[in-house]
């Protein structure tokens, strides 16, 4: 009985630590300002800093910030590594800061230029202004961010 009831309290602290690294790490999200001139995209090598208007980062449980400059680029990443994710993030083209992308509303399909897709994807944590980007870019949809990952996939698997 003390064996079991070690191994659940063991359980039960291991769990809330990795809980409080993930909330530690969000608390400090990738920053626009730590993008040097010189970087590239982990998954393409395109400068992030030019295409910073589609750019995405994955943070792990380290608390490293992994840049990519799209979300094609991010989501092939994700599926290639094994990341020990804590959160995802999109280049809010509002703020001009990264956001974590479950706030995000994506402009897909919109006459702006693609990066690394056929289709483009532009992310927006306000969905009026999303909506307004749409209307005048002439846009196809507003997306969150699972529907997009899906696309991506799909995408990626055609190449």
């Amino acid at each position: 009985m003390k064996k079991i009831f070690f191994v659940i309290v063991l359980v039960a602290f291991v769990g809330c630590q990795n809980e409080a690294s993930k909330t530690n790490a969000i608390s400090n999200p990738p920053s626009v300002k730590s993008i040097t001139e010189e970087m590239g995209c982990e998954n393409c090598r395109m400068n992030i800093e030019k295409f910073l208007l589609t750019g995405h980062a994955i943070q792990t449980e380290d608390g490293n910030n992994h840049y990519y400059c799209s979300i094609n680029c991010c989501t092939a990443a994700w599926n290639r590594n094994d990341f020990s994710e804590v959160a995802v993030f999109a280049f809010d083209n509002e703020s001009i800061e990264f956001v974590p992308v479950d706030s995000v509303y994506y402009v897909v399909g919109s006459k702006q230029p693609a990066v690394m897709s056929k289709v483009s994807k532009y992310a927006f944590k306000n969905p009026e202004k999303a909506e307004q980007f749409k209307i005048e870019h002439e846009g196809e949809a507003v997306l969150r961010y699972k529907e997009v990952f899906l696309m991506c996939e799909e995408e990626l698997a055609k190449r």
